[in-house]
């Protein structure tokens, strides 16, 4: 990106509260020039079965507060650590997620909308909500692969219907923190 680039970017920016000088454009390139923007890193997992929706916290007399998600928390988690092992141990940089939820088509369903659903060209509008799936594994992996799930910067989630039910997860990520 050139300064030119950067500073017409910026001017479009109303509420910048001071002057975009030329000595603020070359400390941004300098900056720029120093730091990679990409996520040189990705992969992808896919768990084979009907995906989990994130539920809520239970509260329990003989236990008091407990997680019904634990059991779905250990399959996202024995899944990554399979298929990453050590290799992105606590990641430290910005990452960004897909997450693509296929729920089973229902039996039910006529043939001709069910080959609808599973060429992705209709999606699913019932319950559970998209954000669900996204909690839930965030939550698996937090303290697993990253450190705090504050370093997830976009997030893009999907869900569907499909004949082999599945979640596939892709991560991407920075070797370090960009700042």
């Amino acid at each position: 990106m050139t300064g030119l680039d950067i500073k017409q970017i910026l001017s479009s920016h109303p509420n910048i509260p001071f002057e975009i000088d030329d000595k603020i454009i070359k400390k941004i390139d300098q900056f720029l020039a120093s730091k990679s923007l990409d996520l040189p890193n990705s992969k992808t997992i896919i768990i084979y079965g009907s995906p989990k929706a994130w539920k809520r916290h239970r509260a329990s007399r003989i236990s008091g507060m407990y997680d019904p998600n634990t059991p779905e928390k250990r399959v996202i988690q024995s899944y990554f650590e399979e298929e990453f092992g050590q290799e992105i141990s606590m990641i430290q940089g910005e990452i960004q997620m897909s997450i693509k939820a296929y729920r089973p088509i229902p039996k039910s369903l006529p043939k001709p909308i069910a080959l609808l659903y599973e060429a992705e060209i209709l999606k699913p509008l019932g319950r559970p909500d998209v954000d669900n799936f996204i909690k839930l594994i965030q939550d698996a992996l937090n303290g697993i692969t990253y450190r705090d799930d504050a370093q997830i910067t976009k997030i893009v989630s999907e869900k569907f219907l499909s004949f082999t039910p599945r979640t596939e997860i892709t991560m991407s990520w920075a070797d370090q923190p960009f700042v």
